[in-house]
């Protein structure tokens, strides 16, 4: 045997004649014409996890060993993680070990065992899964039997990336669009690969939990919106309803929802915008619109989800809320609209962001009345350091989260996670199933945006990004 060059076979019931074959030290494994282990496997998979953050990764599962090409680059992108491997072939599992194709004393945990029967005997969910199942030079078919795609769905964790490696058969991924949401899809020379996500993770046209409405679309939210404005009136009907308003001699119709909204006669010529939620096809008579006139990014947390509530958080946010349970360095209790828009004054930020967020507060007051709910963390003296609104919407069960603040004094605290938490009871107990953050910082947004969305994403967020609207002129060109 040569350092240079050095070849054996070994024979396998589930992939017929591996050939195995060293150049200049470095092992090439081969199963019919599929590459199983090698140089070109370990840069594919080294440059498909470079797709996935680091720090998000703490648990990996496998489906499929090969000779283990996948798991150095694993081991070296995300640290000290532990990784689950499920294979069928213990020939593979044996040539791993034989030509040290990994290191095993590092967390790596082996299953021989076919798939659909391992799976539902993992305890625990995983931050990444990686595909890599193939026999004898096919996707394993495996893949067609009933109920598997479920399976994988239920192990991986609610933030946690899917890598499917579909090598020459696009037609598979079908299968994985129904069960998970198609994020990015590439080549890597001979190979296909994509990721997936849970829905809800920000893609666009990602179905929606049953139901759930945009407060957007709720009739009675835009009647009580409309309500104190003279330029807008609601316009449309069977559940397809919208906003009319002007600026000076220009007239705007506005409508979100998926059901193509029936334009009403009017005498203005007008432009109308349809902002679908989920739908991404453009029916006759639109026009897709080169920018996003509306929000990009939305989120709510499905209080229903879990139980409990919290348990859908990040570990973050779990441990500031323990933290917060055990120290209650202040104390949270539902306060007056003026004492919390005089706290929200005293804070030190820009006198225009002030003046702007005092005036929507302000106008949900106004129109939303005995709805508007306010929480205040006071202090020992009495002084309110910290502050949420938000607003119920009874006819979709949901509380929309409106502005808050925090204090410079309270800012190490957990009092925002404790706010949150407080928030989310309310909710409960008031039969409202949904939690909506409303906006989330998205590119094009303000880069202020950022560190507060970062904060909001951490609870058990489903999140919408919106389509960009279709537009279509209407009515008269000239009065």
């Amino acid at each position: 045997m040569s350092w240079i060059y050095e070849s054996f076979e070994v024979e396998s019931d589930f992939n017929g004649t591996i050939k195995c074959r060293r150049y200049f030290g470095a092992w090439e494994i081969w199963a019919g014409q599929i590459m199983q282990s090698g140089e070109y496997i370990t840069k594919m998979w080294a440059k498909a996890i470079k797709r996935v953050p680091a720090d998000e990764v703490k648990s990996v599962l496998v489906l499929g060993l090969g000779t283990g090409g996948c798991l150095g680059p694993i081991q070296k992108r995300f640290k000290k993680c532990k990784i689950t491997v499920i294979e069928i072939d213990p020939v593979m599992v044996n040539l791993a070990e034989r030509l040290k194709m990994y290191s095993p004393d590092n967390g790596v945990e082996i299953i021989l065992e076919e798939a659909s029967d391992a799976l539902p005997k993992l305890e625990k969910k995983f931050d990444l899964i990686i595909w890599d199942l193939f026999v004898a030079g096919r996707t394993a078919e495996i893949i067609h039997e009933s109920g598997f795609m479920d399976k994988i769905s239920a192990k991986l964790a609610r933030n946690g990336y899917f890598i499917l490696n579909y090598y020459r058969e696009p037609e598979e991924m079908e299968l994985f669009d129904k069960a998970m949401a198609r994020h990015k899809m590439w080549r890597f020379r001979y190979n296909g690969l994509a990721l997936y996500r849970h829905f809800g993770r920000g893609h666009v046209g990602d179905p929606l939990p049953d139901g759930y409405a945009p407060y957007r679309s709720v009739r009675p939210y835009l009647e009580r919106e409309s309500s104190t404005s003279k330029s807008m009136e609601l316009v449309g009907k069977d559940g397809r309803i919208g906003s009319r308003w002007h600026h000076g001699p220009l007239w705007f119709e506005g409508y979100t929802g998926d059901e193509e909204p029936k334009i009403e006669p009017f005498g203005k010529r007008r432009m109308v915008i349809w902002q679908p939620i989920t739908r991404t096809d453009n029916p006759g008579g639109w026009r897709r619109s080169w920018v996003q006139m509306n929000p990009n990014l939305t989120g709510f947390a499905d209080l229903k989800e879990t139980e409990p509530y919290w348990s859908a958080w990040t570990p973050h946010a779990q441990r500031h809320r323990q933290r917060w349970l055990k120290k209650l360095p202040y104390e949270i209790r539902e306060i007056t609209s003026e004492q919390f828009l005089e706290a929200y004054a005293d804070r030190s930020v820009r006198l225009r962001e002030k003046f702007m967020h005092l005036w929507l507060i302000r106008n949900k007051i106004r129109r939303h009345g005995n709805l508007n709910v306010f929480f205040g963390a006071v202090d020992g003296e009495g002084k309110i350091i910290a502050g949420f609104a938000a607003v119920d919407i009874p006819e979709a069960s949901q509380s929309m989260h409106v502005a808050s603040f925090i204090m410079p004094i309270a800012k190490k605290t957990s009092v925002g996670t404790g706010l949150v938490d407080a928030w989310f009871q309310r909710c409960l107990s008031k039969g409202l199933r949904f939690a909506d953050f409303d906006l989330f910082w998205a590119w094009g947004d303000p880069w202020s945006w950022r560190g507060f969305s970062r904060f909001k994403s951490q609870f058990g967020v489903t999140f919408i990004r919106y389509p960009r609207p279709l537009i279509r002129f209407v009515g008269r060109s000239k009065p």
